[in-house]
This record gives C-alpha cells, structure tokens and sequence, in this order.
C-alpha cells in the first residue's frame, strides 16, 4: 500500500507542490511564477535538478526579483572571478538574494590574504562554508593546536574540506536540532 502512494509522490509532484506554495506566497498566478522561473533557470541551470527539494520560500525569493538576478551574479563573478557564480549561487543562495557584496568582497579579499596561495575562487565555490572567515580562522587555529606540523594552505589545497573538521563547539555546522530531554526519557537522561 505504501509503496503505491511512495510511487505517486515523485520529484514532479513536489515541484509542482512547491511552485504552488512559492506562487501563493508571492501572490501572483501559478503561470507567472512559472515564467519567472524559467527566466531563472536560464541564469541557474542547476535550479532544475534541485527545484523539488527546494524551500518554497527560497524559490518564491528566487522569482520575485528575476531581473535583478543577473546584476548579481555579475557581481559575484566579479568578486571571485575563478569561480561558477551559478553554481555559488545554488550553493549559497543567500549571495544573490541580498548578501551585501560590499561585505562579500571584503571576505574574498581576506580569504585571499589568509591563504595567498591557494585558488580562492575554486575554493569558495566547493566549500561557501568558507565565507565564514570567523569560523574558518577558528578551524585553522583548533588545526594549529592539535597538529602543529600541518601545512594548512597544502593540505587545504589537496583536500578543502579538512579544514572543517577541524570545527569546534558551537561552529559546528548542526545536522540535526537537539532533542529535548522528556523526564521519562530513561535514554535521553543517560546519554543526553
């Protein structure tokens, strides 16, 4: 039974699901928003593949100002120019949604005199976690500290996501939301 109803909820359905969510939010009708997102699509080739497991609130953020889009994405190819400004931009959305580029170039400026000889560009497209400069100087310093002999820019530059495992604390990317501990909760008490 529950394999006949798994059948009918596809990658389609939830495009189709989430385009109705995000054209309601944006109050406009169901065919304007689906202009507005093939205006994306042509400036994100990568929003197709992704649409159905989008937020609707991302994607009506998307299509509510389509034509300041390409501006941005200029823009972020201008700040790092190395780099796929579209699939940075699928990547951190948040970059050509409003990011103040002012900020943003003043991170790739110092992203690049941190790590002078590695391809920055290539770097912040793989990992946008790295425009986290703060958490990023906290990672190499932990890296310092537990392995002193480590040649951070090289071993960043054969593998970029070592730096980040490195992460301490509360600069720990959270996959999951803590569960919150119920007084009966025998396991929770003892493990929590």
């Amino acid at each position: 039974m529950s394999e006949r109803y798994s059948l009918l909820w596809n990658d389609g359905l939830k495009a189709r699901m989430l385009k109705r969510v995000a054209a309601d939010e944006l109050g406009i009708p169901d065919n304007e928003l689906e202009g507005r997102l093939q205006k994306v699509q042509v400036l994100l080739p990568e929003i197709q593949q992704k649409l159905g497991s989008m937020r609707p609130q991302l994607v009506a953020r998307l299509a509510a100002d389509v034509d300041s889009l390409p501006g941005r994405l200029l823009q972020l190819k201008l700040i790092f120019p190395g780099a796929n400004a579209g699939l940075l931009a699928m990547r951190q959305p948040e970059l050509v949604l409003g990011f103040d580029l002012a900020r943003l170039e003043g991170i790739a400026a110092e992203l690049r005199s941190m790590f002078p000889s590695l391809d920055i560009d290539r770097l912040v497209e793989e990992n946008p976690a790295m425009l986290d400069v703060e958490g990023l100087r906290a990672a190499v310093a932990e890296a310092a500290r537990i392995m002193p002999q480590l040649d951070v820019q090289k071993a960043m530059a054969t593998d970029p996501q070592l730096i980040f495992s490195f992460q301490r604390g509360n600069a720990l990317i959270p996959y999951d939301p803590p569960r919150p501990v119920e007084e009966d909760d025998e396991y929770g008490a003892y493990y929590g």
